[in-house]
């Protein structure tokens, strides 16, 4: 008896949750919070396009339109007047489908009350919220990550590099989750491979070349995009790399550099008071 008050107590919890959720994500998309011209940008561009205009194909960050975003805001703009809920809408399915392919796929190829966990915090993070409810095509990117790792954890080859490609259109910073990703690919791999050295020899270098063979692709991608090589000869021409290298344990904990190194103020960190480097050093290299 008092399990089943107990299963009945917890299944009413969670369908509050999951329904409270879906009203942050979706109430008051025209209001809340305010566009701002980020947002607006593929309204923009998706406006100039139907009207048969010149459109920008790269974003202000230099990064190509992201097809899978601009696509739906051309379809809603031609059905709809311009407003701030199309921009958004993509966000919203994204960030719904999201939650719920975490515990469709997730039972899958984990078990039932992981895949609920997961859902669940999914769900209610307010993060996950956010980026439900803001319209950039980064807001796409927890979709993409959950496909990743669906397939990585299913051990499926073609289904990783189709995910993770996907991501990369979606947006570059995606190229962070490809360790986590990969790494739980190749457990799986090992894992279905103990019996056939040759299979396992084989599908641990065909998978080694390909991440090595993207991730050169990429970089030169990236790096020779006009955007790109505008900022970093305007920002990183003139650096001295050495020395910034020297002090990156203040770099990597946040801290700026004390006036008595202006040779790496310009261009890298704020000025702070004279401080002695000290335990934040040593704490760095500990780490």
């Amino acid at each position: 008896m008092a399990d089943q008050l107990g299963a009945r107590f917890l299944r009413i919890n969670l369908i509050g949750l999951f329904a409270v959720a879906l009203w942050l994500r979706v109430t008051s998309l025209e209001a809340i919070p305010e566009a701002c011209g980020d947002e607006t940008w593929y309204g923009v561009q998706a406006a100039k396009l139907l009207r048969g205009e010149p459109f920008a194909h790269y974003t202000f960050s230099g990064n190509p339109d992201n097809p899978f975003y601009f696509g739906p805001v051309v379809a809603l703009t031609a059905l709809f007047r311009p407003s701030a809920w199309i921009v958004r809408l993509p966000a919203v399915v994204s960030g719904v489908l999201a939650v719920i392919l975490t515990w469709g796929l997730g039972r899958r190829v984990l078990d039932r009350t992981t895949a609920w966990i997961a859902a669940t915090l999914l769900a209610v993070l307010p993060v996950a919220i956010v980026f439900s409810r803001i319209g950039l095509d980064g807001s796409q990117l927890p979709l993409c990550g959950l496909l990743c790792l669906y397939y990585a954890f299913a051990g499926k080859g073609i289904g990783l590099l189709l995910a993770t490609l996907a991501g990369l259109i979606v947006h570059p910073t995606s190229v962070f989750l490809l360790p986590a990703s990969l790494g739980v690919f190749l457990v799986r791999v090992i894992e279905r491979t103990q019996g056939d050295p040759v299979s396992r020899r084989r599908w641990l270098m065909t998978t080694a070349v390909i991440a090595a063979v993207g991730c050169v692709a990429w970089g030169w991608i990236t790096f020779r995009r006009p955007f790109v090589r505008a900022y970093f000869q305007q920002h990183f021409q003139d650096q001295d790399w050495g020395a910034f290298l020297a002090s990156f344990d203040r770099f990597f904990l946040g801290l700026a550099l004390p006036p008595h190194e202006p040779h790496l103020q310009h261009g890298w960190l704020p000025p702070v008071s004279g401080e002695s480097r000290g335990w934040q050093g040593g704490l760095f290299w500990a780490c």
